[in-house]
């Protein structure tokens, strides 16, 4: 084996390591709330409203991960707030099966979404810098490796808790347990990845992201902040739609582990792919085709439409944080790279707390859950059309 292929073969390792830190800030924490959200709504009386604010909770601690992570890499490097970040995302996992009351049950997720920011927002960043004199072919698919990470956590749970809730009346802290523990696990993988994937000598600090930095990308987080409103109002609600369809708790853990199972598959494919394309039109053809996943489920009730989209969202929703990182890792210098993806997480944090509460309202005002899920539609071509208008890297600002 020659030097090359050690060296590709320990990026790849690494960035597998790297993504179970995605797996539990995304994959656990956002996503299998979604799983776990009717019999949440069922045991504590939750509207619509309150069942959104949750999810919203989360997105706002992630917003503020989001600042807070960008400072923490500036004073300490990137790797050991990842950590701390990897390791609290479990904890706040664990203790979210406990609370009775609605307010502590905010905090919480408020907590994990926190926390969560830290671990998926700087394991990007890592993931990104990790190997900068390999292709852009080959970046892009450590960055897919990376990205498959909050879909293999929606496969895990859905495997994992809907058999743990069966094992406590209430039917969801059980589940959330078993999510933690699986998250433990998790741990043990992703801080030896941060280990390998840091370079030796004093902590690579992260930067500040110059006014013209922030100008030239600000297209693409634009796109990312509508990405983000329009997946989050989607992926909060839709298993309660199909709930309300009349589906049952059967079909909608498979359609769970569809999707999840599907968005590991491509997740690589899509690396490869964005690697090779103009930012601008890579992350359009990502967001539409995730729009267009969004719509056979609210067009046609029933498994057909149910499965269409849990292949097509599910196999194309991790493509928006990968031509997201495309766009840093390519478009800008590698102190730039974790304030930017900071930058953008925060807009797209914004996108993530907006989403769940409007698509929540709607369903409330209309009586149907379904109405609420339009939104999605609407928001992911705002993001397909913003992204075109992101122009190529200028090379003075890489060479800076």
């Amino acid at each position: 084996m020659t030097d090359e292929s050690r060296a590709w073969r320990r990026a790849l390792l690494t960035a597998l390591g790297l993504s179970a830190a995605a797996t539990i800030a995304l994959g656990f924490s956002r996503f299998a709330y979604s799983l776990l959200l009717p019999a949440m709504q069922e045991d504590l009386g939750l509207s619509y409203v309150e069942a959104g604010a949750l999810n919203t909770f989360n997105a706002v601690g992630y917003l503020a991960g989001a600042f807070g992570a960008a400072w923490a890499a500036r004073r300490w490097g990137v790797t050991r707030p990842f950590m701390a970040g990897v390791a609290l995302s479990t904890l706040a996992l664990a203790a979210t099966a406990f609370p009775a009351s609605l307010d502590v049950l905010s905090a919480l997720r408020a907590l994990g979404g926190f926390f969560g920011a830290f671990a998926y927002i700087l394991g990007a960043a890592l993931a990104g810098a990790a190997a900068p004199t390999l292709s852009a072919e080959r970046r892009g698919i450590l960055l897919g490796i990376y990205s498959s990470g909050p879909a293999a956590g929606i496969v895990l749970s859905g495997l994992a808790a809907p058999a743990a809730a069966g094992l406590d009346e209430s039917g969801w802290r059980a589940g959330w347990l078993a999510l933690a523990a699986l998250a433990a696990l998790g741990t043990a993988a992703a801080l030896p990845a941060a280990r390998a994937a840091t370079p030796p000598g004093p902590p690579r600090r992260g930067g500040r992201l110059s006014r013209a930095d922030f100008l030239h990308i600000l297209p693409t987080t634009v796109a990312y902040t509508c990405f983000g409103a329009g997946y989050a109002g989607w992926t909060t609600f839709v298993i309660a739609m199909l709930k309300a369809q009349g589906e049952s708790e059967a079909l909608a853990a498979r359609f769970w582990i569809v999707m999840g199972g599907v968005g590991v598959v491509s997740a690589v494919g899509w690396g490869r792919m964005l690697g090779r394309l103009p930012a601008n039109r890579g992350g359009a053809i990502a967001y539409a085709t995730t729009l267009v996943g969004s719509l056979p489920a609210l067009i046609w009730p029933g498994p057909a439409g149910a499965f269409a989209s849990a292949a097509i969202y599910g196999g194309s929703v991790m493509a928006g944080p990968i031509a997201m990182s495309i766009v840093a890792q390519r478009h800008l210098a590698p102190e730039s790279i974790a304030p930017a993806v900071a930058s953008m997480t925060i807009c797209f944090a914004v996108g993530q707390s907006a989403g769940p509460i409007l698509s929540g309202w709607v369903s409330d005002v209309t009586g149907d859950v379904a109405m609420g899920l339009w939104i999605a539609p609407v928001l992911l071509a705002g993001a397909a059309v913003a992204s075109l208008f992101q122009s190529p890297p200028r090379p003075a600002a890489l060479a800076a």
